[in-house]
């Protein structure tokens, strides 16, 4: 945010009606590459049903409201941590077979 915005929200005295991704992250206390993942698990709806590539938006008023609900906090920090844990597990199995496989052929090698 430019320091012209900084102050053009002071003087307003209230946030904008719109929030950026990064903004509603920093709102809500997450990283700003969760957000997808809150839309994805339908717990953020962005504005005006924006293509999946398009600029998304999303209500200050909804945001403020959803922080405030410790039901959907915690909601919010299941699906984070679910798909975090779910992609690292992704991870570990397609890394573990080529591990595998570099050692069973370097076993055959030496064997050989």
């Amino acid at each position: 945010m430019t320091e012209d915005q900084r102050h053009l929200l002071t003087l307003l005295g209230r946030p904008p009606f719109r929030l950026t991704p990064e903004q509603t992250a920093w709102i809500l206390n997450c990283m700003e590459h969760d957000i997808p993942v809150l839309v994805g698990a339908r717990l953020l709806k962005p504005l005006g049903g924006p293509a999946p590539n398009g600029a998304k938006y999303f209500s200050t008023a909804e945001v403020l409201k959803l922080a405030d609900d410790p039901s959907w906090l915690v909601r919010m920090t299941k699906a984070v941590q679910g798909y975090w844990r779910g992609k690292n597990d992704r991870k570990l199995h397609l890394d573990l077979p080529v591990a595998r496989n570099s050692l069973v052929k370097s076993r055959s090698a030496a064997a050989g």
